[in-house]
């Protein structure tokens, strides 16, 4: 970006245009000018680093709109131009919303019998309330990444201000947390390790389904040690990726979509699709995928504030019916433009 208004002569702290003409001006540029040239959604990216950047300098009021519906517009103008990077409707990843994730938990519960029982729920809910890459709390074809794994040991219940690690689960008090911690809090994101995240519970006490009670049963059926990952199989082994698709695949042949599009991936991506059209920047990026410059108490600070910002979505059962996802992407559905993540599109 820097380089950019050096080629037109700007200040980047005082423009003479505003900010919002320049984030468009510099996302053409990326696209148009720039070598080697993006492609249209790693620019996005760009962009929405940039404007968190802007905000975070005070260079913008914290509230400042710079990403306005004619940003979004260009965006999927450009998405369109790109045929090569388009993924149609008939081929792209079914997202999970939170009406879908209680259909697969529901069908995960009668799927399995002992520890699976608790397990696999559990998994299924922390991946998605936490934006959770596969590789960060599964094993995969048999592999296990240490390096992003989560563990026991670092993960943490919280009653009332007081933390009480999970591989000491003899010393919990009764009843369930405020809320959950996975990962230490000393620990940054950096590229390839998992950040840390933050699980509150279902705002509507009376909704039968909510990730720190399914997480809080798991841990006191399993009571995982020191060393052990966060979530274990029948034979106290890391949970395979194999036992989690199968509840999911079985929802997604009940709804008439196809099961191959319904990976692990849709837990992570699911909740930033429920969040409302007018969300803050900063709230849109997953859990654990921005990093802190300023040491680990800034970084906290940041995921508490974004916990808190996404709770409502993450237990939303309004804003994306299962019947639009059935119309959207069932397979008999006539090819369309793109999915936008827009919330016009789901009203």
């Amino acid at each position: 970006f820097l380089r950019f208004c050096h080629l037109l002569q700007i200040d980047a702290t005082s423009p003479p245009i505003p900010y919002t003409d320049l984030t468009n001006m510099f996302y053409i540029y990326m696209l148009e000018d720039a070598q080697p040239r993006l492609q249209p959604d790693t620019a996005n990216q760009y962009v929405s680093h940039l404007v968190y950047a802007l905000k975070y300098f005070q260079l913008v009021h914290p509230d400042a709109v710079i990403r306005t519906n004619p940003t979004h517009q260009l965006h999927q103008a450009y998405r369109r131009d790109f045929k090569e990077h388009v993924h149609d409707r008939d081929t792209c990843t079914i997202p999970m919303t939170f009406p879908l994730l209680c259909e697969v938990v529901r069908a995960a519960l009668r799927m399995y019998t002992g520890l699976l029982h608790s397990s696999v729920p559990a998994a299924l809910g922390v991946a998605f309330a936490c934006s959770l890459r596969p590789g960060e709390y599964l094993k995969q074809s048999g592999h296990i990444d240490k390096s992003k794994l989560l563990t026991a040991k670092e993960t943490y219940g919280w009653y009332n201000s007081v933390a009480y690690r999970a591989d000491q689960m003899s010393d919990w008090p009764q009843g369930y947390p405020d809320l959950f911690t996975l990962s230490a809090p000393s620990r940054k994101c950096k590229p390839g390790r998992s950040g840390p995240r933050v699980i509150y519970p279902n705002p509507d006490r009376q909704h039968w389904l909510c990730v720190v009670r399914l997480l809080t049963d798991y841990l006191r059926l399993a009571q995982p040690k020191h060393t052990d990952p966060l979530f274990l199989d029948a034979h106290g082994h890391c949970l395979d990726n194999a036992l989690v698709l199968p509840p999911i695949a079985q929802v997604a042949r009940q709804h008439g979509l196809d099961p191959s599009r319904m990976t692990l991936q849709c837990l992570r991506y699911g909740v930033n699709v429920q969040l409302p059209e007018d969300t803050p920047e900063f709230v849109r990026l997953n859990q654990g995928g921005w990093s802190s410059g300023q040491g680990a108490r800034h970084y906290w600070h940041q995921l508490m504030t974004h916990g808190q910002a996404v709770q409502p979505s993450v237990y939303d059962t309004k804003t994306i019916p299962t019947e639009l996802i059935e119309n959207l992407y069932s397979r008999h559905t006539p090819l369309g433009p793109p999915l936008k993540k827009g919330r016009a599109d789901y009203k």
